[in-house]
């Protein structure tokens, strides 16, 4: 089973009333079991103590303990009744408690104190570096590299490598102003391995004392050259008269200690004659050593011991250039670029380095000593210097500024620094320990992080995404929040407030609750249970409600519609004829049929009172359907004005009259020249032979019109027909009704003065109650068609084409009828 917690819940009172429980203690076993109210805070802890099952636990907001306690629950209901909440929650590193998978548990997620935020003990090679210990206390890291490597820039034992520490870096290149060939732990310069690390070797300058006359390496001096004319051979060991070479301020050397030859005592036997002979190289006729020429016959040098005059300032008789006269016998001077070792670093002109120039922070300073960390002086690759070791100050034991990130607590100034730039984990990059409200999401610690203390907005104050039903209401987003997902209170899981229409009956409140606005279903909009006579039409169940118990109002009590059609005049109903026909005297509305309701009468017929052949229901008069709800048709006086010209039906015009001599045709269309129709008082003529095309007659002989002074003008130029080229008719010829009669010989009856006419297939005359039948051509000689009407006394028919001759052959009188 998991650990218990019995919790103290801030956010719950009991009644209104805030908790106003004071601290207290309990102690798992033993004697004393209970709370104590004395206890105002809990006894303070190391870091490395370990809880046991005895142990105490102390907390304002939660008591842990192993097993669910009926005792403990007891007693903290007895001190603080309304206020305690019991809830099973998962351990955590930094909770204050050690559980069993921890070391350690300092109830803080800090990496550079003695437990770890991973709730390890701290251990020197675990790659975290403690930063809460002074230099001279136990436990303090300059470093921690996470490895157990010796060579490289952080030692085992958690301190920076340097020159000295008897451990040789060997991650660095020869190059590098840092890298070792040796380190024997010293700052000896005379044995086998430098002050600087680096190993010793005939020619460095540097005189080795750890070995004896006769050991390899053995040095009896050591000039810093390899030259073998001053008085340290090549070999570093002294230049000695009889050694066979010629040395400073030595005239010859034979190699001997004969006195007897021509060189004693390395000097030439007649040196000082001031004769320049056979071995001598000058001779000044003097035995002085401070001119050009020394007692020895030799030219005076630099190195030969002697000082010459006028020419040196010193003359120590070596070649050794680190020492007070240097190779050029000068004497020796910071600045010069000779390393100056034969003084202790507490003597005047000692010098550390010597690179010959004045410069600053290039590794040597402008008073000859070393630039390197630790020395006080700001030197090359260096932000500060300090002459301390201490990590924790403002200037790192690196001689660098301590800056957030650099791996190093900086005291008073950083609460932590774990050398990233990670937001999310216990350091943050102000390096400042990681809560709650800072702004940087803790990984497995925090679910957000908004950077403010605001419990109602997307991120609790105690850095929760919020979510309905924890208890808290989210601003703009969250209507309530009762910390619970019951959909019958106040507010629902939805963490909505409850309300009519949300799809959940809220307890006391509602009947009912479907989730729609429909208010005529089985709940009402109102959510009440839906009823007749609640004055809503219940879908299904009622035709009506009108909230009242009275009859012919339109709705009855029993909720059923009083409509028309029941034979019934109720309400507004002006009729009712028991029907829902709707094309008889009562509509279906139960009002009187009249024409303009929009509804055909179907009942009559064409000629009865109220027949209708249309009706629209508008009062519009110039469409298809008249206002007294007949058809519109051409020359009922109205000009339909809903189609456009083309459509069939559309009118022009409509004056109401069949004539075609005005402005609106017989057919409703505007009269017009050319349409065939003369317009009275408007057109003389319209069309035909001496009409123009302005409609204006053409004064003239065969112009198709009689015109004063013709008997006849058939438009043509034929004169053989019954109207000559000059427009008078032959003998008996007589126009009538447009047609042309006339007779081969004259008529004995005085049949001028007959009138013929139709009859039946054929005409006939009539004259003073006298008739002759006429018959056609066809039924007496045959049908023929004349080109052009043809009037021809001798022949009983015309020739092929138009028009038609109609014949009569009657005894003593022939009737030709010519017609165009």
């Amino acid at each position: 089973m998991g650990n218990w917690r019995l919790c103290w819940n801030p956010a719950v009172s009991w009644a209104g009333r805030p908790s106003k429980c004071a601290p207290f203690w309990h102690r798992r076993s033993g004697p004393g079991l209970g709370p104590s109210p004395a206890a105002s805070r809990p006894p303070k802890r190391s870091a490395s103590s370990v809880r046991s099952e005895k142990d105490l636990s102390w907390g304002r907001s939660h008591i842990p303990v192993r097993t669910p306690s009926i005792l403990a629950a007891l007693l903290l209901l007895t001190a603080c009744p309304e206020q305690v909440v019991v809830r099973e929650t998962p351990s955590e590193c930094g909770d204050g408690d050690i559980q069993a998978a921890e070391e350690c548990d300092d109830g803080n997620l800090e990496q550079g104190d003695a437990c770890t935020g991973a709730c390890t003990v701290a251990r020197c090679g675990d790659n975290i570096q403690r930063t809460d210990l002074g230099a001279e206390e136990a436990g303090f890291e300059e470093c921690d590299d996470g490895n157990t490597e010796e060579n490289d820039s952080c030692l085992n034992n958690c301190r920076l490598a340097s020159c000295g520490d008897a451990f040789v870096r060997t991650d660095l290149s020869e190059d590098h102003v840092q890298f070792e060939a040796c380190d024997d732990g010293n700052e000896e310069d005379g044995d086998a391995c430098l002050s600087n690390c680096l190993r010793a070797r005939c020619g460095d300058g540097v005189l080795r004392t750890d070995l004896s006359e006769g050991e390899p390496g053995h040095e009896a001096c050591d000039d810093g050259n390899l030259a073998d004319d001053d008085d340290c051979l090549s070999t570093c060991q002294p230049h000695v008269c009889g050694d066979g070479i010629v040395g400073p301020s030595e005239g010859c050397d034979d190699g001997n200690e004969d006195p007897t030859d021509a060189c004693a005592n390395c000097a030439l036997a007649s040196c000082g004659d001031g004769v320049v002979q056979e071995g001598e190289r000058c001779d000044d006729g003097n035995l002085a050593d401070d001119d050009e020429c020394l007692s020895t016959c030799v030219p005076a040098r630099c190195g030969d011991g002697q000082i010459w005059a006028g020419h040196e300032d010193c003359d120590d008789g070596d070649r050794v250039d680190s020492n007070a006269c240097t190779n050029s016998c000068e004497p020796a001077r910071c600045g010069d670029g000779v390393l100056r070792q034969d003084l202790n670093p507490e003597d005047d002109g000692y010098e550390g380095c010597d690179d010959g120039g004045q410069s600053e922070g290039d590794g040597c300073s402008a008073a000859c000593r070393v630039e390197r960390c630790g020395n006080g002086r700001v030197d090359a690759n260096e932000e500060c210097d300090d002459s301390n070791d201490d990590q924790t100050d403002r200037c790192t034991s690196a001689c660098s500024r301590a800056r957030c990130g650099d791996g190093v607590t900086w005291a008073g100034v950083e609460d932590c620094d774990d050398g990233n730039f990670e937001n999310a984990d216990a350091c943050t990059n102000t390096c400042q320990l990681a809560r709650c409200g800072d702004g940087h999401v803790f990984d497995r610690r925090e679910d957000c992080d908004d950077g403010n203390d605001v419990d109602t907005d997307a991120c609790t104050a105690g850095c929760r995404r919020a979510i309905c039903g924890d208890g808290i209401t989210r601003d703009g987003v969250e209507g309530c929040d009762d910390g619970n997902l019951v959909d019958t209170d106040a507010c629902t899981r939805r963490c909505e407030p409850a309300r009519c229409g949300d799809g959940h009956r809220w307890e006391d409140q509602e009947e009912c609750d479907d989730g729609n606005e429909e208010a005529g279903d089985l709940c009402t909009n109102d959510c009440t249970v839906a009823r007749c006579g609640d004055g809503i039409i219940h879908d299904g169940q009622e035709e009506c409600d009108d909230g009242n118990d009275e009859d012919a109002d339109g709705c009855r009590p029993d909720c059923v519609i009083e409509r028309c059609g029941n034979g019934d005049i109720e309400g507004e109903e002006v009729c009712d004829d028991g029907n829902r026909t709707d094309g008889d005297g009562c509509t279906n509305a139960c009002q009187p049929a009249e024409c303009g309701d929009g509804v055909l009468r179907l009942d009559l017929a064409e000629g009865e009172a109220g027949f209708e052949a249309c009706d629209d229901g508008d009062d519009d008069d110039s469409n298809a359907c008249l206002n007294d709800c007949m058809e519109a048709r051409c020359g009922d006086g109205v000009a339909r004005a809903d189609l456009d010209q083309g459509e069939e039906g559309f009118e022009a015009c409509d004056d109401g009259n069949g004539s075609n001599e005005d402005a609106c045709l017989a057919n409703c269309q505007i009269a017009q020249c050319g349409d065939g129709f003369v317009q009275q008082g408007v057109e003389a003529c319209d069309g035909g032979d001496g009409c123009d095309e302005a409609c204006d007659l053409i004064i003239a002989c065969g112009n198709g019109r009689v015109d004063p002074g013709e008997a006849c003008d058939d438009g043509n130029d034929n004169n053989v027909d019954a109207c000559q080229n000059n427009c008078q008719l032959v003998s008996f010829a007589v126009y009538h009704n447009g047609l042309y009669w006339a007779w081969a010989s004259p008529c004995s009856g005085g049949c001028s003065n007959a009138t013929p006419e139709r009859y039946g297939h054929g005409w006939r005359w009539v004259r003073d109650d006298q008739e002759w039948a006429l018959r056609p051509e066809r039924e007496a000689f045959g049908r023929s068609r004349c080109a052009a009407p043809q009037f021809d006394p001798t022949h009983n028919h015309c020739d092929w084409g138009d028009p038609i001759v109609y014949r009569h052959n009657g005894g003593s009188s022939e009737l030709w009828l010519v017609h165009d």
